[in-house]
């Protein structure tokens, strides 16, 4: 009756054992997958930061594209200003 009785204890102590490290397995195995998935926002959010840096970079390089189109128009635009003014003024001293 005793030897039952220690084997039962021990036998209980095992069981209680295995289930103290199944938990704590359980316990690991969700705490790495945490990690990962807090790994993942992290990486998600960085490559979203990316997008958005290069969409601006973009945006910029087509704003700096259309100034300096404009301002290339504008210098076209007055060249042949400049040259019919000047033809005016041939003209008015041919005239003289």
């Amino acid at each position: 009756m005793i030897r039952r009785a220690l084997w039962r204890g021990l036998l209980g102590w095992l069981e209680d054992e295995e289930e103290e490290g199944e938990e704590e397995e359980e316990e690991e195995e969700e705490e790495e997958e945490e990690e990962e998935e807090e790994e993942e926002e992290e990486e998600e959010e960085e490559e979203e930061e990316e997008e958005e840096e290069e969409e601006e970079e973009e945006e910029e390089e087509e704003e700096e594209g259309e100034e300096e189109e404009e301002e290339e128009e504008e210098e076209d635009g007055m060249k042949p200003r400049r040259r019919e003014g000047s033809k005016r003024l041939e003209e008015t001293w041919l005239t003289m």
